[in-house]
């Protein structure tokens, strides 16, 4: 055979295995026109070799799916969910101490040991010595006059009128017994009174009148009471105090024209 007439049986070999390849992929003739008239007369084209595997045909094209107007973003893996944020630290944390430089541990006392009971003392002699008897409670002031005559004002419970009377009868024994000038001068110008009239709650009021006053003597009846009966000095005070219910007034009296 010629060199022209191989060249032409090639060419439509060619043809024909672009024909069949193309109506294996759906082209059709107008596939094959275009591949015929693609060879260029005269020329030879490509030996055709069937395919190993033929071409899958293609699916339908569904509707294509329109991309979203505005995408969401894709996110930087390095900026997604960053780690939870750590409590901050301060700006001035506490130093340290150096367990060197703490101050030790104090030290535990050693235990000691019981101490020896102590001895009893001897009681002092003048402890075992009873009690003599107690000296009256110390007046706050003493009861002398400024004036020439004077007046006590002495307000009794109704109740112990006649522990008062006795009491104020002791008084005048002790003048009685009494060697001193001063103390008989003062008994010769006291007298005393009760006032009939009893008073808010049934005070009695008594009155002890001094005239002349005995100038720097002291009037005071537990003084005078217990200067002549030392051992009954106590129980006759507190026999007089307890009488008492609004106390004991004492008045200076100055002379005035009258009658």
């Amino acid at each position: 055979m010629q060199t022209a007439d191989r060249r032409r049986v090639g060419g439509i070999a060619a043809a024909v295995a672009a024909f069949w390849l193309g109506f294996m992929c759906g082209g059709g003739g107008s596939f094959a026109g275009v591949a015929v008239s693609s060879v260029p007369p005269g020329q030879p084209g490509p030996a055709s070799q069937p395919p190993d595997d033929p071409a899958p045909v293609p699916e339908e094209p569904g509707p294509a799916s329109q991309p979203p107007d505005d995408p969401a973003p894709v996110q930087d893996r390095a900026q997604a969910d960053p780690a939870p944020a750590q409590d901050p630290v301060p700006d001035d944390p506490a130093p340290v101490q150096d367990p060197a430089q703490a101050d030790p541990a104090p030290e535990e006392e050693a235990p000691q040991a019981d101490a020896a009971p102590e001895e009893p003392t001897e009681p002092d002699a003048e402890a075992e010595a009873p009690p003599g008897p107690e000296p009256p409670v110390v007046q706050d002031r003493p009861r002398e006059f400024t004036a020439r005559a004077g007046m006590l004002l002495n307000f009794v419970r109704q109740d112990a009128e006649s522990a008062y009377e006795e009491t104020m009868a002791r008084v005048a024994e002790a003048f009685a017994a009494s060697e001193s000038e001063e103390r008989e001068q003062q008994a010769d110008g006291w007298s005393m009174y009760k006032a009939e009239e009893p008073l808010a709650d049934g005070v009695r009021l008594y009155v002890s009148w001094v005239d002349p006053v005995v100038p720097g003597a002291d009037y005071w009846v537990p003084g005078i009471l217990s200067e002549a009966f030392p051992t009954e000095a106590q129980s006759l005070y507190e026999t007089y105090a307890g009488a008492f219910a609004d106390g004991q007034i004492l008045l200076n009296l100055v002379p005035v024209a009258g009658p």
